[in-house]
C-alpha cells in the first residue's frame, strides 16, 4: 500500500503555514507560481535600436524570448517551443498589415517628434475650434428665426385728414378725432 504526499494549492495572496512554523516572521518571496495569475507574470523591458519606443505590448510567453533574441542578434536559432512570431510585434522592422497596428505605429512615430505638451496644446486648440464652430452654427440658425415680441402698450392709430378741404394734413380737424384700434 502506497500513500502519496498531500499537496495544498493556496490562492494568490495566501500563504500556507505548517504547525510549528513561526507565523510572526514575514517571509518575502514565499509563494508558488501560477501563470494564470496576472500579478505573477514576468515583465519584459526592451530598449535599443531593435525595439519600438514607448510601446506597451501585449504579453507573450517567456519561451518566445530566446527566438526573439536570436533574431535580433542574427544568431542561428535552435529548435525550441517558442516562436519569433509571438513576439515580433515589438520590433521596429516588423511589418504588420493590421490597420490597428499601423495606426499605433504612426502614433508612435508622431510622439517621438512632439512632446506631450505639444499634444495637449494641439488638443486644446482643436477643442476650441470645435466649440467655436458649434457656437457659430447655433447662433446663425437662431438668428434666422423671427422672434415676435408683444408690445407692452396698445397701438392706436389716428386718422389724419387727407382731403383737400383740410388746412393741414398733419394735424387733424375736430371732425377727424376718431381713433382706430
Amino acid at each position: 500500500l502506497f500513500y502519496s504526499d498531500i499537496l495544498f494549492v493556496a490562492k494568490a495572496g495566501y500563504e500556507i503555514i505548517a504547525p510549528g512554523d513561526n507565523a510572526s516572521i514575514e517571509l518575502l518571496g514565499d509563494h508558488g507560481y501560477d501563470d494564470r495569475v496576472e500579478s505573477m507574470h514576468g515583465i519584459f523591458y526592451g530598449f535599443g535600436p531593435a525595439f519600438h519606443e514607448n510601446m506597451q505590448a501585449e504579453p507573450f510567453h517567456t519561451v518566445d524570448i530566446y527566438p526573439l533574441m536570436s533574431y535580433i542578434l542574427k544568431l542561428k536559432e535552435r529548435k525550441t517551443n517558442g516562436s519569433i512570431d509571438n513576439a515580433k510585434h515589438i520590433l521596429r522592422d516588423h511589418v504588420n498589415n493590421d490597420l490597428f497596428d499601423e495606426i499605433n505605429l504612426l502614433l508612435l512615430k508622431t510622439t517621438t517628434y512632439a512632446t506631450s505638451w505639444g499634444f495637449i496644446t494641439v488638443g486644446c486648440v482643436l477643442f476650441v475650434i470645435l466649440i467655436s464652430i458649434v457656437y457659430i452654427t447655433v447662433a446663425f440658425r437662431h438668428s434666422r428665426q423671427l422672434i415676435y415680441a408683444e408690445p407692452q402698450f396698445p397701438i392706436r392709430y389716428r386718422l389724419l385728414s387727407n382731403d383737400e378741404e383740410s388746412k393741414n394734413n398733419f394735424f387733424p380737424d375736430a371732425s377727424d378725432n376718431e381713433e382706430i384700434e
